[in-house]
């Protein structure tokens, strides 16, 4: 998600294609560190197998060095966004897009480290090495943030949809120029409807 932010803020330059570069050069190394890991996991036979299902999984204590790479990646993707937002706010000032961008990549960003280093810091204790490390919390905490950082920009596009409805109607007319806060625009709804009313007249 980042990486796409990054490819709109600076509009196709060479830094994405180096972005790009450092993201295969991420899942490469994710992948010989798996490798590596899983070569040196002691897989058990279970005990009870009537009572649990699978087997007796046995992870190094260094199962962490998994998250250095794409940790390193994460930082470097977030510190280019905040450097060129913080360029582009100098130049055309703080709106309300650059707001949010910023706001969304540091929740996106803290939300990742803190999770990584939980992963961390559970990877090196015995009773909770396999819950930390293959729970799945830190690819379902991303999808929801990732979630979140797109809500926020349709949510700042639908405001500016309202905004200039609100400016044209108050230039045609200055008593029809109010809209409530609550009104939702039905823009998908009303295209099907005018669209469906099309298709009926055509075939009378």
């Amino acid at each position: 998600m980042l990486l796409l932010r990054c490819w709109a803020l600076y509009d196709k330059k060479r830094v994405i294609w180096v972005l790009c570069g450092g993201l295969i050069g991420a899942v490469v190394s994710g992948v010989v560190i798996v490798k590596f890991l899983l070569d040196r996991t002691m897989f058990l036979d279970n005990p009870f197998p009537t009572v649990f299902s699978g087997c007796v999984v046995m992870v190094p204590d260094y199962v962490w060095i998994l998250y250095i790479v794409p940790l390193i990646y994460e930082s470097s993707l977030f510190f280019l966004t905040i450097w060129r937002i913080y360029g582009l706010s100098k130049d055309f000032g703080a709106t309300p897009l650059m707001q949010t961008l910023a706001r969304n990549g540091m929740t996106y960003f803290a939300t990742l480290v803190g999770i990584m280093i939980l992963a961390c810091i559970g990877g090196t204790i015995p009773p909770v090495k396999i819950a930390a490390n293959g729970s799945g919390v830190l690819s379902a905490m991303s999808s929801v943030v990732c979630s979140r950082m797109i809500f926020s920009l349709y949510r700042i596009s639908d405001k500016e949809l309202r905004e200039r409805q609100v400016s044209s109607r108050s230039r045609d007319d200055p008593d029809e120029g109010i809209i409530p806060h609550f009104a939702i625009p039905l823009q998908s709804l009303a295209s099907t409807t005018v669209s469906c009313n099309i298709s009926r007249l055509e075939q009378v």
